[in-house]
């Protein structure tokens, strides 16, 4: 079984057998955080994926509108604005 860390590295393949025959529910958000449960077709092993808020990312923004934090987006796609 892959530790977390190598799971995210890899991440689209089965933490068990490295399968990426793997199929994702919905997903359940609670608070800064969100979970969903994966299943792979190939073992039969299932587990939740784990995702954590770390920012936001504006999508559109009204004419004049500036990016007024201070801290940098955060990793892709973000960049400065």
């Amino acid at each position: 079984m892959k530790s977390n860390r190598e799971y995210v590295r890899d991440a689209g393949a089965c933490p068990r057998c490295s399968s990426i025959d793997i199929e994702g529910g919905s997903i359940d958000v609670e608070g800064d955080s969100a979970f969903q449960k994966v299943g792979c077709n190939n073992c039969e092993l299932e587990w939740n994926d784990v995702y954590q808020l770390i920012g936001y990312q504006v999508i559109e923004r009204a004419e004049g509108e500036r990016h007024t934090t201070d801290d940098p987006p955060v990793g892709p796609p973000y960049r400065e604005v």
